[in-house]
């Protein structure tokens, strides 16, 4: 059975999401119909997932796939990959940040069809309002465009002025981050993508997430690990082996090992 170069593949779909968000007017209406996240989606989300459901057909990938608007999808008749994807997160910074707030693309291809989310092989993710793209391949992450290593790794000791990009939109999370609060310095960029941009970036050390969704954990994992990250669950423990479900979240902290160790004592003070 040949080896399929699921990079190739991932990165012309990075490109042909890039193509479609510059070209396409903005399409924000909301559609009255809930999607995999009994959430409405806008006209944009359903557009993009339906492109790149036809690329992977057209490219006869035997991937089994789960998206956030349709659920899970038949592309192939033998699927030996599970691939998930975000067609476009941050919908909101979408259709109200005129190009200012960021928003993008996360998929992520797992080695099995009952994986868990140490089985990414390939993983991508477009945040479109910077121009930024990434690819994590073969245990490393790169930026798209020049194939250049990103490393996370620099030393930090972390005080109330270091950056940390943490999900603020759910209620229930300022509970938990008030534990941080002085501790280092909280940010939101509104979006999964906007936060994990930052931090492999550099602009901030770690991001953290409360029920971040199945269409999104395994490409956040992939592109942390690959920079050379460290990443926590909510109770300070390794994400380790987590079996993958598409019914259920997650919670995470990710980023520079340092920060990381540093927020992991004080949620084992608590």
């Amino acid at each position: 059975m040949p080896r399929i170069n699921h990079s190739k593949y991932i990165s012309e779909i990075l490109n042909l999401v890039q193509n479609i968000l510059t070209v396409s007017p903005v399409k924000n209406t909301v559609i009255d119909k809930l999607n995999s996240n009994n959430e409405k989606s806008i006209e944009m989300d359903i557009y993009i997932e339906n492109l790149v459901i036809d690329y992977i057909k057209s490219k006869h990938l035997p991937y089994q796939v789960f998206a956030e608007e349709g659920g899970h999808t038949r592309v192939s008749n033998n699927p030996r990959y599970y691939v998930t994807f975000d067609p476009l997160d941050g919908s909101t910074n979408y259709s109200v940040g005129k190009n200012l707030l960021p928003y993008g693309f996360l998929i992520a291809v797992y080695s099995n069809l009952k994986p868990k989310i140490t089985d990414v092989l390939c993983a991508g993710a477009l945040e479109f309002t910077n121009n930024l793209s990434w690819i994590y391949s073969e245990g490393k992450t790169l930026k798209l465009n020049g194939q250049k290593p990103v490393y996370i790794t620099q030393k930090v000791i972390p005080d109330m002025h270091t950056p940390v990009y943490l999900d603020l939109y759910k209620k229930v999370n300022y509970d938990f981050y008030a534990l941080f609060a002085q501790q280092v310095f909280i940010r939101n960029s509104g979006s999964s993508i906007g936060n994990l941009a930052l931090t492999l970036e550099g602009v901030s050390t770690a991001l953290g997430g409360s029920k971040v969704k199945p269409e999104e954990i395994g490409t956040i994992y992939a592109l942390i690990k690959g920079a050379g990250g460290k990443i926590i669950n909510q109770q300070g423990q390794d994400f380790g082996n987590i079996t993958f479900s598409a019914d259920n979240t997650y919670d995470i902290l990710a980023g520079n090992p340092y920060v990381i160790d540093f927020l992991k004592r004080i949620i084992i003070k608590k």
